[in-house]
Order: C-alpha cells, then structure tokens, then sequence
C-alpha cells in the first residue's frame, strides 16, 4: 500500500492514499494524527471522490424499480374500476 505523509507541525501529521475500486471508482483518502498526552491519536478522516464512479457491484438490482412499477400499475387499476363503477351506476 503507497501513501504519502505530509508533516503539518511536530505533533500533526497527514496520511493520504491513492484508492480505487468497484463501487466509488478512484478516491483519495485523507487521515489526520495528533500527538496528545504522549500518543499519536487518530484525529480526522475524510474522502475525497474523483471521477465519475466505478461499475455498480454485482449484488445491485432493480427491485425498487420493479415496486413502484407494480404500485403505480396497482393505482391505475384501481382508478379503472372507481370509473367504470360510476359509469354503471
């Protein structure tokens, strides 16, 4: 694993690391440590995405595309037969 550190001050330092997979494509990790009460301390962490994304993993589906698909077909339906009642009646 590469990574860089950068020495903000005697007790500050950043660790950052080049990263890349499936799901956020590449990124860039940023971690930062401080030495407090005679130990290094994990202080803040963020991730920074670049690019557009990687592929959707394999376990992604299109069950909640297939829900409210099934609804709004369920609400037509429904308002069909509200209709053709009153036009019955």
């Amino acid at each position: 694993m590469e990574y860089q550190m950068e020495k903000v001050d005697a007790n500050h330092y950043t660790v950052t690391r080049e990263r890349s997979d499936e799901l956020y494509g590449e990124y860039t990790v940023e971690i930062d440590y401080s030495y407090e009460a005679g130990k290094w301390v994990f202080e803040d962490r963020s991730q920074v995405e670049r690019g557009e994304g990687g592929e959707m993993p394999d376990t992604s589906n299109a069950l909640p595309m297939k829900a409210i698909s099934g609804i709004l077909l369920t609400a037509a339906g429904a308002l069909l037969l509200v209709g053709r009642k009153r036009l019955n009646h």
